[in-house]
């Protein structure tokens, strides 16, 4: 475990730490930040108050007392100081640091083992087909036939040799996913994050670990995990490998697990005639109390994730708009309120409600809005970002929406009924999204994380 302290840190847990609490990805989901004097206008070398450099991670910061709580590849949870940015500790959360030591080991040693048959595996895969293309353009040539039938048998034995350690690699993902992409959550006391490997852990405030665990489940395809976890009470809800896990907060020890379809978009926790429920991208209904499905498959996200207001489910994604009533009865499906077209292409961007309009932005940098209440569209704009995929969200700050793509430029938009544009910005490249705190913004980069306030 690698840590850092500050000497002499005083921690006050008063009314401000406290108002913090259940903060993650997008805060509780809705990715609306109230009581904020966001910066309008910045760039890489303005109105940046300070810059720290980072390994890259798409985690969003989260911000906890004075301190900034973000993430690094591969297994790296660690905090800046939110006034400066300086690096105030940092615990690694390795695969096999979550395991027994004894199993660690063994763990650790089979899994150098198998990414050394892999790459030899590769090797002879290439020669393979090598052999393969040489044979088949040689029909009569034996020795051609000869060698192609060798690097099959190479490969086949390979192949064997790898089958009883393939449980000992880590899990597979992407290289835009990485290992690090959700975003930690704290309920004002603790941090707690999820690693694509698995791995699950509750962090003090001064980095102490509290706990570490290791999830008896992997993700379900070879792009990575991208959920973030979420709060309720005394649970730490995680959504990884078609596995919904509520853990306690205080020891990480299982109190219910229940199966749930996951997707790349993270669940929300809404309260539903009077019980607090977990709703997941798959279209789950998940009881808080007890993990027990009141609705089992009513839509689902490819993409991203619920948005919920007003008892209504919003979605938008490649497949079109819709709005779900929540049903807690799951005997039957119940029909969309509405459906609508949008724009073609996938919708990594959780959606945004705001006074009665809803916003997406596609992975091209289509901005679509809806009006919530039937579906219509208000208005369509290419928003003009000149490349790159937009992965980060709509966000609501200080009465204005932000709006960014992973080249790092972001769009300052005015609510409405109309496309009104505020301001055009540039950082360095980022996927993960804005955070705001009074008069400042935090981004999280591909490079590190930027403070950025006007002055």
């Amino acid at each position: 475990m690698r840590r850092f302290t500050l000497g002499g840190v005083v921690w006050l847990f008063g009314v401000a730490a406290l108002a913090l609490a259940d903060t993650g990805f997008r805060l509780t989901g809705n990715g609306i930040y109230e009581d904020v004097q966001p910066p309008l206008h910045w760039s890489a070398t303005s109105n940046v108050v300070w810059s720290a450099r980072l390994k890259w991670s798409n985690a969003s910061p989260i911000v906890l007392g004075d301190q900034v709580i973000v993430c690094e590849e591969p297994d790296v949870l660690l905090s800046l100081g939110f006034a400066d940015g300086q690096l105030r500790w940092a615990v690694t959360n390795s695969y096999f640091e979550a395991l027994p030591p004894a199993e660690g080991e063994v763990a650790r040693a089979n899994q150098q083992k198998s990414e050394a048959l892999r790459q030899t595996l590769r090797d002879a895969e290439k020669q393979l087909r090598e052999s393969e293309k040489a044979a088949k353009a040689n029909t009569n040539d034996a020795a051609a036939t000869t060698g192609w039938k060798a690097a099959q048998q190479e490969v086949a034995a390979l192949r064997k040799q790898l089958e009883p350690l393939q449980k000992y690699r880590l899990p597979d993902t992407h290289s835009v996913t990485g290992y690090t992409s959700p975003t930690p959550v704290t309920d004002g006391r603790n941090v707690y994050a999820v690693f694509c490997s698995g791995v699950v852990v509750g962090v003090t405030p001064t980095g102490q670990r509290l706990w570490t665990r290791l999830l008896p489940a992997r993700p379900h395809h070879g792009w990575g995990h991208s959920a973030s976890p979420r709060l309720a009470g005394n649970l730490l809800l995680v959504h990884f490998g078609n596995r919904l896990f509520a853990l306690d907060v205080q020891t990480g020890v299982d109190q219910w697990t229940a199966d749930a379809p996951s997707g790349f978009g993270s669940p929300v926790v809404e309260p539903v005639e009077g019980t607090p429920v977990v709703i997941t991208p798959g279209g789950d209904f998940i009881a808080v109390t007890d993990g027990r499905k009141r609705a089992v498959g009513l839509f689902k996200f490819p993409w991203n994730g619920p948005v919920v207001k007003d008892g209504v489910v919003y979605q938008i994604d490649e497949g079109g708009a819709a709005a779900y009533p929540i049903k807690l009865d799951g005997a039957a499906k119940p029909a969309p309120l509405w459906t609508t077209k949008v724009p073609a292409g996938r919708y990594y961007a959780t959606s945004l409600w705001q006074a009665g309009l809803l916003y997406n932005v596609s992975q091209g940098g289509t901005l679509v809005v809806l009006n919530a209440s039937d579906g219509s569209v208000v208005y369509e704009k290419a928003l003009g970002f000149g490349g790159g995929t937009v992965y980060p969200s709509p966000t609501l700050a200080g009465g204005r929406i932000y709006l960014s793509c992973d080249n790092g430029v972001t769009v300052v938009i005015r609510p409405g009924r109309v496309y009104e544009e505020l301001a055009r910005n540039k950082l360095p490249e980022f996927r993960s999204c804005p955070v705001f705190r009074g008069e400042s913004m935090l981004v999280r980069t591909l490079n590190g994380v930027v403070r950025v306030q006007e002055k």
